[in-house]
């Protein structure tokens, strides 16, 4: 099914603005609760309209969520999908050098996100930054290959 074809099932006409039915778009390679939420009748929905829906939920009475498939959304220019939201955990490699050089891992909430970097700590950082990781899982898998390479040296 094509979203086009659900938006006009559950809208009375699909370019009406004044529905109340909401329709939320889960964010393509992150978990359920990652979504964007339109009106039915939003004209913001328009990129989107040609895509297969994936995998569909209702969420309240006039609230529908909805995943597209991942790779329909690499083709909507201006799309610039974000590693984490706000709120979430980010974890940091640090290396201090004093008394010994040792590797860590720390963990901020992120405070802000933009298509080029992500605020925590009260600091703008890039998302490519290679000290920056988006799971525990990761950050952990990272620590141990830094200590391993220190042991190397």
């Amino acid at each position: 099914m094509k979203l086009i074809d659900l938006l006009e099932a559950i809208g009375e006409g699909y370019c009406s603005f004044d529905t109340a039915e909401i329709i939320q778009i889960c964010e393509p390679n992150m978990d359920w609760d990652n979504f964007s939420e339109f009106h039915v009748g939003s004209q913001l929905l328009k990129p989107f309209v040609d895509f297969e829906v994936d995998c569909i939920g209702a969420i309240a009475e006039n609230v529908i969520r909805v995943a597209l498939y991942n790779e329909d959304f690499c083709g909507v220019k201006g799309y610039f999908p974000m590693p984490c939201k706000v709120g979430d955990t980010v974890y940091e490699i640090l290396e201090e050098t004093v008394p010994e050089r040792y590797f860590y891992i720390s963990e901020y909430e992120v405070q802000d996100v933009s298509t080029r970097g992500i605020k925590y700590a009260d600091d703008w950082n890039l998302c490519d930054n290679g000290n920056l990781l988006f799971t525990k899982r990761e950050a952990e898998a990272e620590l141990e290959r830094r200590k391993e390479r220190q042991k190397n040296e």
